[in-house]
């Protein structure tokens, strides 16, 4: 943790952003396209809200879809968002970020939910 931070606050200090795209032949390509990985000093929220930002572009405009595994992705999104972190963004990153979050207009599809629904492993029971 870092000065001024409470002990339960919530910050963000990695993510990795990965694309897919259909190839002519039909197949598709993941590619690994940015990543972000906080090692300097002090909080790293505005750093991951801006390289975030900057990673997938405004979903709800442009397209595409956001996954996240379990819903703690959108509550530690959500958390910086209503603090002060998001003082130092624009309204109109802060619009563009709100989007993905699960009551936003383009909001990030859960894998976990998916996973736990659809697939199956004979001999896991159930987990």
């Amino acid at each position: 943790y870092y000065e001024d931070m409470s002990p339960y606050e919530i910050f963000a200090f990695q993510f990795s952003h990965h694309t897919v795209s259909q190839n002519s032949d039909g197949t598709l390509e993941v590619k690994h396209a940015s990543e972000f990985l906080h090692t300097e000093r002090g909080s790293p929220n505005v750093a991951f809200l801006k390289s975030l930002l900057n990673a997938i572009g405004n979903v709800s405009a442009d397209g595409g879809t956001v996954f996240q595994w379990s819903p703690h992705e959108n509550t530690v999104l959500r958390a910086m968002l209503s603090s002060e972190d998001s003082n130092s963004l624009s309204p109109h990153e802060v619009s563009a970020l709100s989007s993905i979050l699960s009551t936003g207009s383009h909001p990030m599809v859960d894998l976990c939910k998916l996973a736990q629904k659809y697939y199956y492993v004979d001999g896991s029971e159930g987990s």
